[in-house]
């Protein structure tokens, strides 16, 4: 059955009128009709329907995947792709200056010569390469083992490529601190992409351990429901922070009950305050909330001892206002 639809739309300060027809299904006599039909036909119908679904799912599902992947391995600005995934969380990755690392295509790496340098990659193409890059060397990453089955060696197709720019830089570059020299680093990842022996190129990142405190606290769960105990300082990252600085001694004053100047946790990170409700130089807490304000902000952390703060070494100075 034919339904007449109006669209309205404004084009032009005029209003127009256009006529759009769809089909309507009577569902109700599709349902008779599948009533009345035999057993054997019904379970035929009730298949296909749902191979109609399942295919159609399949393909959204797949389409899905699809875009992911290429969202995924869409190029940045600067060409490369998905960089800003390495590194620890909540820090921009860093690469070593000047080195790329290569795994060459089976047919290349089987005829690199056991005294590979970067005058002598094995393959032409490669020497040019690494002549026009200035490479000063040309190193496989791991060598085959002698008596070892072929199933536990290691891959022996990754070498590492280092140039002479990277002489006169630190260890390690990030792309906010050395943007320059971190381009560099990028483009011989394209150079290198583009060379038909090579199946895979990528900066030699660098990673680092995390420092985890061994404060008891930080690793225990159980206080609140389904979160560790410390899910807060987990939650802004502290980790990373403190992969870089534990804190230094900059004066923090806390505004509150005062603070327990004993705490063993606390003692070290004290410094003079003053205590407004009695008027004198002992801010002592006689109500526990200034003192859990404190450890927050300033336990001493990696000690073994309850729990870490955010900053392992600040000063804490208590001003008393409650009582």
């Amino acid at each position: 059955m034919l339904d007449k639809v109006f669209v309205y739309c404004l084009t032009r300060n005029k209003l127009r009128i256009f006529k759009k027809y769809r089909f309507f299904m009577n569902l109700s006599s599709i349902k008779n009709s599948i009533k009345n039909l035999p057993r054997r036909k019904k379970i035929a119908i009730l298949g296909s329907t749902v191979l109609v679904i399942g295919a159609i799912l399949g393909v959204s599902v797949a389409q899905q995947n699809q875009d992911n992947r290429s969202k995924a391995a869409a190029p940045m600005q600067d060409g490369y792709q998905g960089i800003e995934s390495v590194g620890s969380a909540g820090s921009e990755p860093e690469v070593v200056p000047g080195e790329v690392l290569i795994k060459l295509k089976s047919t290349a790496n089987s005829v690199v010569p056991d005294q590979v340098n970067a005058q002598n990659p094995g393959r032409e193409s490669l020497r040019q390469l690494n002549s026009a890059v200035r490479a000063e060397r040309f190193e496989r990453i791991f060598e085959r083992r002698q008596g070892v089955l072929q199933q536990s060696q290691p891959d022996t197709s990754w070498y590492k490529v280092k140039t002479t720019t990277a002489t006169s830089l630190p260890k390690a570059i990030s792309r906010s601190r050395n943007p320059a020299e971190f381009n560099q680093v990028l483009t011989l990842v394209e150079q290198y992409k583009k060379d038909p022996d090579v199946e895979i190129a990528e900066p030699n990142y660098v990673v680092r351990a995390a420092l985890t405190p061994n404060d008891p606290e930080y690793a225990a769960r159980g206080r609140f429901s389904g979160y560790d105990n410390m899910w807060g300082l987990k939650k802004i990252n502290m980790a990373s922070a403190w992969d870089q600085s534990t804190g230094n001694n900059i004066v923090v004053a806390v505004i509150d009950s005062g603070v327990d100047r004993n705490h063993p946790d606390i003692s070290a990170n004290m410094t003079n305050g003053w205590d407004f409700v009695n008027n004198d130089s002992d801010p002592n807490d006689d109500n526990g909330h200034g003192t859990h304000v404190a450890g927050i902000l300033g336990a001493t952390g990696n000690n073994g001892n309850k729990i870490p703060g955010a900053n392992w070494r600040v000063k804490i100075m208590a001003i008393k206002v409650l009582n």
